[in-house]
């Protein structure tokens, strides 16, 4: 698979993993706080309900206790907490907690009272569902008809009884026993049955009810959880892959391509990649082996194409110099040449031979002086350029030198400026002086003028040594530009001059060619016939002088090409071909 497919595929899964994070955590997180808000509500709701059975326990606890000792306190304390069951009276804050044995004990609150809110709208916010709030309901009226009961004893305590309508307007004598009689009688343990009996289902139901939501809100924070778990297994399994494909498919391939590349940089066209994915770097791979082996194929053939440049260089050489002893030897031999015609026939025929490499050698040193004449006059048109450019640069550092001058002149003008500017705040100062209290504006005025002249003055100096220093760097290259216009002018000249002489090498150059082409025709008319032998000895002896200073030529040109050949094999040997 490619590197880039599979980079975005890791990608992809990085992304749905950390979105999938990014949802479970936060719902993890909400899901714990639900799960907590749920035993919250599940301990509120039980002290709700166990609120309404110790109402009930501490509204008898206070009726006996009045009933018993008479105290009108414990009447007292039993109105105020059916008031603030009813939400007529503020509720003590914490009230759950133990409260009215402290009131009893001492008359002293245990802690501050709340906000006003009856039992049943606690139940109310605390959302009970509709059949426990039943049970609370039935609870509560159970709760009130007791309620009845006691308020019944402690007006039987007090000698008022009951009329027709239920109201205690009858007055009689007191009657504790009958008071007594209603509160510890069998029917009042069975009103309070009635009382717990509804709180104890309440109580069963919600147990059951919290139970339910809380192992609900548990599984769901497992399985978020466990997506969170696999998330994160997903992540950190995606990161691996991705890191062991970055070392593997990715830096291992990469530095072995470039360990391959530095290597046919130092000369060794051998090395080869050894890296064959399917991907972009495997194809990387093999561009480079198959430039390498490029490298390698005109390496191998620059190195035997050198070689035989050299043997052919050398040979040359060799029968050059064979050729210009054998030339040197004809021109002393001349005379004996006349005695035998056989003997000048068969060195004619030897000549006619070597003369067709000769004209080949004459061909190629003609060429190589033209081609040094073309570069000449190449070279002398960038010099005539240079001359121009100089010309001009001349004449800006003129300009420059001209402009820097009436900058002087500027600098002179105000230093005169300041000069009187600074006398004339001298003069104001003095007849500021003179005008007493009324001139000390004007003498301050005067001062500031002085001052302000005197730092003109300092900044004028500062210019105009700036400018005289710009001056003479603007003169100094003047003269350094003459200087050099002149000494491209005697190069252009001598190099007009080298011009004009290697012309007039090409010129001789040009000149062996119809001297070859004479002597060849000597040769042949030295084999036409006899008669004919003494002139073209004598036609041999002119050319075999031309044929010596040609031959130096020759060989002049072929050191050089065989120097280059050695040059080109010292290079080509640099290259490595072995694998």
């Amino acid at each position: 698979m490619p590197i880039k497919r599979m980079m975005y595929l890791l990608i992809a899964v990085n992304v749905v993993a950390l979105l999938c994070m990014l949802f479970a955590a936060p719902a993890v997180l909400t899901s714990h706080e639900q799960v907590g808000k749920l035993h919250e509500d599940r301990y509120h709701s039980y002290l709700l309900a166990d609120e309404l059975r110790q109402h009930s326990d501490d509204l008898t606890h206070m009726v006996r206790s009045y009933v018993s000792t008479r105290d009108l306190r414990f009447k007292q304390y039993f109105n105020e907490i059916l008031a603030i069951t009813d939400g007529k009276a503020p509720r003590p804050i914490d009230y759950n907690r133990p409260y009215w044995d402290y009131v009893a004990a001492n008359s002293d609150k245990p802690r501050a009272d709340g906000s006003e809110i009856s039992l049943v709208e606690l139940m109310h916010q605390a959302r009970f569902p509709k059949e426990e709030m039943e049970l609370l309901e039935f609870s509560k009226h159970q709760s009130d008809d007791l309620v009845n009961t006691e308020i019944k004893a402690m007006n039987a305590l007090e000698g008022m009884f009951m009329d027709e309508s239920g109201y205690y307007t009858i007055k009689g004598d007191p009657d504790p026993d009958l008071a007594r009689q209603l509160l510890f009688s069998p029917g009042y343990y069975a009103a309070k049955v009635k009382i717990v009996r509804p709180i104890d289902k309440l109580t069963e139901k919600m147990e059951t009810r919290f139970d339910n939501l809380i192992e609900a809100g548990e599984k769901r924070i497992y399985m978020l959880e466990t997506l969170l778990a696999v998330c994160l297994l997903l992540v950190f399994a995606s990161v691996t892959v991705t890191i062991w494909m970055v070392f593997s498919r990715v830096i291992t391939p990469i530095k072995g391509i470039v360990d391959v590349v530095v290597r046919v940089g130092k000369g060794e066209l051998g090395s080869k990649c050894d890296y064959t994915g399917n991907n972009e770097l495997g194809t990387l791979s093999s561009e480079v082996n198959a430039m390498t082996d490029s490298l390698k194929d005109l390496a191998g053939n620059m190195q035997v194409s050198s070689g035989q440049l050299s043997e052919s260089a050398s040979n040359m050489a060799i029968a050059t110099k064979e050729q210009e002893a054998t030339t040197a030897e004809q021109a002393v031999s001349t005379q004996e040449i006349v005695v035998s015609s056989q003997e000048i026939s068969q060195t004619a025929q030897v000549l006619l031979d070597n003369m067709g490499e000769v004209a080949n050698s004459v061909d190629i040193a003609a060429s190589m002086a033209q081609q040094g004449n073309d570069d000449l006059q190449r070279m002398e048109n960038v010099l005539n350029g240079m001359v121009s450019a100089s010309k001009v640069i001349s004449q800006k550092l003129a300009a420059l030198n001209e402009k820097t001058s009436n900058i002087s002149m500027v600098v002179t003008t105000i230093n005169k400026v300041s000069d009187q500017t600074n006398l004339l705040s001298v003069n104001a100062a003095i007849e500021a002086d003179k005008a007493g209290e009324a001139g000390i504006g004007f003498s301050t005025v005067a001062s500031e003028i002085r001052r302000l002249a005197d730092q003109t003055a300092v900044a004028t100096w500062d210019i105009e040594q700036l400018v005289k220093e710009i001056q003479t760097a603007v003169s100094s290259g003047v003269m350094s530009m003459e200087k050099f216009h002149e000494d491209i002018d005697k190069g252009v000249d001598e190099m007009q001059q080298v011009s004009g002489k290697f012309g007039e090498i090409v010129e001789q150059v040009r000149i062996l060619g119809p001297h070859f082409e004479a002597v060849h025709e000597g040769m042949e008319s030295q084999n036409i016939g006899a008669s004919q032998i003494s002139e073209g000895i004598s036609q041999l002896g002119e050319t075999v002088t031309n044929l010596l200073e040609s031959i130096r030529f020759s060989n002049q040109a072929i050191d050089e090409v065989n120097s280059e050949a050695k040059n080109l094999q010292s290079t080509c040997s640099r290259f490595s071909l072995e694998s």
